[in-house]
């Protein structure tokens, strides 16, 4: 979430630290499901609370962004990356936060600074999070 701290996301897309962004976008786009058979317990208490909140049956896809990244970072397959320059908007008040990507080119050749997540196959996903169970 830059939108919550931008000087501190600005400050970490400039280390040097190898970052994967999984965007918004693409969590929304993934549309995944809770299992058929999904036990009585913390999870699935989880589950109901996130679709109580979002005001969604458990039967609708979930949004489930941290998830993903975590899934990502275990290296789940299904997930297409591409490396970019991403910089983080802090001078502007109107647009602070928000990440500024560079697909095409820099003007100053800078390297790219982010592995940025461009696709999610949601059915490999979904075989993994079943796979839990």
């Amino acid at each position: 979430n830059m939108d919550a701290d931008p000087h501190a996301a600005d400050a970490l897309s400039k280390s040097g630290l190898p970052i994967i962004m999984v965007p918004w976008s693409e969590t929304c786009s993934a549309g995944l499901y809770p299992p058929d058979n999904l036990p009585e317990g913390m999870f699935s208490s989880l589950l109901r609370l996130l679709g109580q909140r979002e005001r969604l049956p458990l039967e609708a896809p979930l949004v489930l962004n941290h998830a993903l990244a975590v899934l990502y970072a275990a290296g789940a397959d299904g997930f297409e990356t591409k490396k970019h320059i991403i910089r983080i908007e802090t001078r502007s008040t109107l647009c602070m936060g928000r990440t500024c990507p560079n697909l095409m080119y820099s003007l100053k050749k800078d390297p790219p600074n982010m592995t940025v997540v461009r696709h999610i196959d949601a059915d490999r996903v979904q075989e993994k999070i079943d796979s839990c169970y």
